[in-house]
């Protein structure tokens, strides 16, 4: 019994994070979020999960802030903002039915697609047309993304071809960069997990965030080193700490990342000052992630507290073509303010520390450094699964120690 009864969470979990994955008609579709939303509503049901009393108080801020939206600017975007809130819902119902060991299976969901990516990507690097054909089997029941003329990306729910990065491992998420980033959730899971210790599922995750080739993913992992050495001896540290520095030193002087950075600072501005050049080909450009930031910071200055909540027409737009938004973070920042900054900056402490604290980590900060790192160059923060990371610890703070280790003892089992 407790066998399959952890199977079908495991299929909870591994469902919330492709609903996260942007990688699928699935994934990007309304009424597919609805539908889940309410499936776990049924199961909560039946489940008799009781709702805590600080998600019914978020619930009426919600709708309040909704509210002053609607004042503040004479109209609501109703559609975008009934769709946050289902993800919200569909997040936090599924941590209560999973219980504590939500975020364990997320590191297990999540290890185990990357190791399924590792092989795959070997065949997409040698043989893309290949991958593609193997992917595309599946089109006949998930059809494919649309993202450009004849472009699609080629998805098939544990790995997708993305055919701008095909010497890149997107794994299962939309591109590249994204999958860095949710490996680096996994990597600073399963180090807790496994008390610091090196294992077959970390080192595969290890690999597969090499081989996205991703700026953003080398500062990750320089995190995710900074946090093992916070939980070693000081013996190793001392060891070790020339080591470390001497790769991330060759990791700057050597690799692309430093000079992409240096380029992309030196030329935050170049589409906005040119958006007649684009405005013929395409009805949308990215800006950028220093762009984005510069021009929602200046967002930000009108609205500081609560923000522009999901209303876009107000927000600064290009004059010939839709300046699309690429950094996460400071959207989110100009979305709800800065209430909405301390909301994240504080739920994610909280739920960092309600984890690691059972493995008696320390330097649990880093997670939201992570966080914060990640969602700086990839719109994740609004998806399903980072929105169930700021609600974790409100959705388990009324279990006690002992239930949380018998829930942890019973994952275990399944993983044997």
């Amino acid at each position: 019994m407790k066998f399959w009864n952890n199977i079908w969470k495991f299929i909870l979990v591994f469902v919330l994070i492709h609903m996260s994955s942007g990688a699928s008609v699935i994934a990007l579709s309304d009424v597919a979020i609805s539908v889940f939303t309410g499936l776990t509503i049924l199961i909560a049901y039946f489940k008799r999960v009781k709702i805590d009393k600080h998600f019914f108080t978020f619930t009426f801020i919600f709708v309040s802030l909704a509210f002053f939206y609607m004042m503040q600017f004479g109209w609501l975007n109703f559609t975008a903002s009934l769709r946050l809130f289902l993800k919200v819902l569909y997040a936090y119902l599924t941590i209560k039915i999973v219980g504590p060991s939500f975020l364990s299976s997320v590191e297990d969901v999540i290890g185990k697609l990357a190791i399924i990516s590792v092989p795959l990507f070997i065949v997409q690097y040698f043989a893309p047309d290949l991958m593609m054909q193997i992917n595309n089997l599946s089109e006949y029941i998930i059809p494919q993304v649309f993202k450009g003329p004849e472009v699609d990306y080629s998805n098939s729910i544990i790995f997708t071809v993305n055919p701008w990065g095909l010497e890149r491992n997107s794994g299962f998420m939309w591109e590249p960069g994204a999958f860095a980033a949710m490996l680096s959730v996994a990597i600073f899971l399963n180090m807790m997990i496994n008390q610091f210790k090196m294992n077959w599922k970390l080192g595969f995750m290890i690999l597969a965030m090499i081989s996205t080739q991703s700026t953003t993913g080398g500062l990750l992992l320089f995190l995710l080193g900074v946090f093992w050495f916070f939980n070693q001896k000081m013996k190793s540290i001392v060891m070790l700490a020339p080591i470390f520095v001497a790769i991330v030193a060759a990791a700057l002087v050597f690799g692309s990342g430093t000079e992409k950075v240096q380029n992309r600072l030196a030329n935050w501005d170049k589409t906005i000052n040119n958006q007649d050049s684009y405005a013929d080909d395409r009805d949308g450009i990215s800006v950028g992630r220093f762009g984005s930031f510069v021009l929602d910071w200046n967002d930000l200055m009108s609205y500081p507290v609560i923000g522009y909540g999901l209303q876009e027409e107000e927000r600064t737009t290009g004059r010939y073509i839709h300046l699309v938004r690429a950094n996460g973070l400071s959207d989110y920042m100009v979305r709800f303010g800065a209430l909405g900054l301390i909301f994240l900056l504080i739920n994610l402490a909280k739920s960092f520390y309600r984890f690691g604290e059972h493995y008696q980590s320390r330097g649990l900060w880093i997670g939201v450094l992570i966080v914060l790192a990640l969602s700086f160059s990839n719109p994740v923060l609004m998806s399903p699964l980072f929105l169930g990371l700021q609600f974790y610890y409100i959705a388990t703070r009324k279990v006690i120690e002992t239930e949380y280790a018998e829930s942890s003892s019973s994952y275990s089992y399944v993983q044997s």
